[in-house]
């Protein structure tokens, strides 16, 4: 849901060009902080893989149009540790426009896809 290296700025990186998900992979990565939005075309079912790399803090929620946690169940994927992370969640998707909440100190990248 995007390549930032750092995490020392006190401002959160946000896209302006929201890209639109339909049947096509959209990748995201970064390696700081960051508001990434994009639109849903079509509700269904779509899989989030999240990746972490390891020394680093990785926190990545999906947020609904009202700035509300929402489908990955809050904070999803929270990695405070030395090692790599990797995981994959479906989650259906209704029609309408969401955002990734990223909290990063180090690279990161989101793939969401239909399956």
């Amino acid at each position: 849901m995007i390549l930032i290296a750092g995490c020392s700025s006190s401002q959160s990186p946000v896209m302006t060009n929201a890209p639109v998900l339909t049947t096509s992979p959209t990748h995201f990565s970064g390696s700081s902080d960051g508001l990434i939005p994009f639109t849903a075309t079509g509700a269904g079912l779509r899989e989030f893989r999240v990746g972490c790399a390891g020394t680093s803090t990785c926190i990545i929620s999906l947020k609904d149009s009202n700035g509300e946690e929402t489908a990955l169940g809050g904070r999803a994927y929270v990695i405070f540790n030395d090692n790599a992370y990797s995981e994959t969640k479906s989650v259906s998707l209704s029609s309408g426009k969401y955002s990734l909440d990223v909290i990063a100190t180090g690279p990161w990248t989101v793939d969401i896809s239909s399956p």
